[in-house]
């Protein structure tokens, strides 16, 4: 649907069934979904949506780093759910090159696919852990 349009929206809320009527935005330059139909064919389908970090997101998530791409959303069965992923992780590092936007963490996955996998450096919370996300 195009920015601008008007859609119905049902949401539960407290047990109730509601029907919501939204106003659709645009997506912003740093606001993207890995899973996109719009991506090139060549780009692997890996399950997330992300967004560069931002004040509001970084007291959602209790994050506590000044840059990165925050995971917003993990499709379930995806490969990024499969290697444990979740909503609210800050991927910092994308094959030890620091990522602060979207664009670079698309870039990074371009670069990364002759060689099959992404070497994540994750922020979780207080915690850092190294994932290895399949570019299958």
């Amino acid at each position: 649907m195009a920015p601008g349009t008007k859609a119905k929206l049902g949401v539960v809320r407290g047990g109730k069934d509601l029907s919501l009527t939204v106003t659709l935005g645009s997506a912003t330059p740093d606001t993207a979904e890995a899973t996109s139909d719009e991506q090139p064919a060549e780009q692997p389908k890996l399950g997330l949506t992300l967004q560069a970090l931002s004040p509001d997101l970084a007291q959602r998530y209790g994050l506590t780093e000044k840059a990165g791409v925050v995971i917003t959303d993990v499709d379930q069965g995806s490969p990024a759910a499969m290697v444990g992923l979740q909503e609210g992780d800050l991927i910092a590092e994308v094959n030890r090159k620091r990522v602060a936007k979207v664009a670079e963490f698309q870039s990074a996955v371009a670069d990364a696919r002759k060689d099959g996998s992404l070497l994540l450096l994750v922020k979780r919370k207080s915690a850092s852990l190294f994932v290895v996300l399949p570019l299958k």
